[in-house]
């Protein structure tokens, strides 16, 4: 954000505030994970909230001759004792505009308020802050305003940076080479940033993440939600963090029929008990219609791509390209079988390594040699194709 953005609240005064949030959101949430990255969101947005709360509180007090602040709660008193309250909280209906209100507590002290609000960057969970201030305040109204405007757009930027940092830690980056081959497919960076690849293996299935479908997803999402109450920066945290039972999954029916089928998400058997995720893909998709295509597959695992439904474009392609994503995801099988891991907290430690070799061939339903052999691809391509398990 500019410092003419900020009118008299900008230069050294505005970076040093940037940096004391940054510097706090560091200290108070540990870096998200996999396994982590929805506690991530939620613990940040209370220390966000924290953060603008004491802020204002000091701000106001700093400004105001003869009002003082008292303890560490969210009170201010004058030297004539008259005493205010400050409060951060939702607007209670519609719930999608932040209020920061300072409200006298006497009946007797004058409660002429003055009101003030602007529009909030997105990302984040509010769409306006709004400020409330006793008229006697009000000339400290503008620059409070953009204090706060700071801090919001500051603190969910690093948010969702912080989320886009893990993802693309290496050990993450899981099949990045199915997304470098789907670059290649789709120049189209609008159709390139459609297309997402996950897995379904003996109990779990789940996307494969890369920092650029995460960064579309993000921005869909956010689009998709303006209207509505919600943090889209969560509802992306849990698109990333979602691994669910393989029996629950539309991908399953594909992966056992190694055919490309159209799907309504709602069929979903996660869809049945807990209808949020499904609402959350069609945030991401536009619809509920989601085209899921096998790449890979065995009697146990599988790779697929996943694309909104009606995309001809987007599904010709990878249909002529199959084999190419299928030899693709084939190198990439044991770290993406390994990825399981990645969504558990506190991985057991006496756990045999599912990434091993052995568990791997397992998986694919082949041998250690054939796996690991490099002349035997085409073989093991059609037997794929056809379901079949290599002795």
């Amino acid at each position: 954000m500019k410092e003419s953005e900020f009118g008299g609240f900008g230069g050294i005064d505005a970076e040093v505030t940037r940096s004391a949030l940054i510097r706090y959101l560091r200290s108070a949430t540990p870096s998200p994970s996999l396994a982590t990255v929805e506690n991530f969101v939620d613990s940040t947005q209370t220390s966000l909230l924290g953060f603008l709360t004491v802020h204002c509180r000091s701000f106001l007090a700093a400004s105001l001759p003869g009002v003082l602040l008292i303890g560490e709660g969210s009170e201010l008193v004058s030297v004539r004792g008259e005493r205010y309250l400050l409060a951060v909280s939702h607007h209670p209906i519609t719930q999608m505009a932040l209020y920061v209100s300072c409200i006298p507590l006497a009946t007797d002290v004058p409660n002429s308020l003055r009101q003030v609000s602007s529009p909030l960057k997105p990302p984040g969970r509010y769409r306006h802050l709004v400020l409330v201030l006793p008229e006697m305040f009000g000339h400290l109204s503008d620059t409070l305003l953009q204090r706060g405007q700071l801090i919001l757009d500051t603190g969910y930027s690093w948010m969702v940076e912080s989320i886009l940092l893990m993802v693309e830690r290496q050990q993450l980056r899981v099949a990045e080479g199915l997304y470098a081959l789907s670059r290649e497919l789709f120049p189209e960076r609008t159709l390139q940033r459609e297309v997402w690849f996950a897995t379904v293996g003996p109990a779990f299935g789940f996307r494969l993440i890369s920092p650029d479908v995460t960064r579309a997803a993000l921005d869909a999402i956010t689009l998709t939600t303006l209207d509505l109450p919600v943090n889209p920066i969560d509802f992306l945290a849990e698109l990333l963090a979602t691994r669910l039972p393989r029996d629950q999954l539309m991908m399953n029916v594909a992966a056992k029929g190694d055919q490309t089928i159209d799907v309504d998400l709602r069929n979903a058997g996660y869809a049945r008990t807990d209808s949020r995720y499904s609402f959350v893909l069609n945030r991401l998709y536009g619809s509920y219609a989601v085209t899921m295509m096998p790449l890979l597959r065995s009697h146990n695992f599988a790779v697929l791509a996943l694309f909104p439904t009606g995309r001809a474009a987007i599904r010709d392609r990878l249909e002529v390209h199959r084999d190419e994503f299928g030899d693709r995801a084939l190198e990439l099988s044991g770290t993406i079988v390994d990825a399981a891991t990645l969504f558990d907290p506190e991985p057991s430690k006496d756990r045999e390594k599912i990434s091993s070799a052995e568990n791997v061939a397992h998986l694919l339903g082949m041998s250690i040699d054939d796996m690991l052999s490099g002349t035997a691809r085409k073989t093991r391509r059609w037997a794929f194709r056809l379901g079949r398990r290599n002795p």
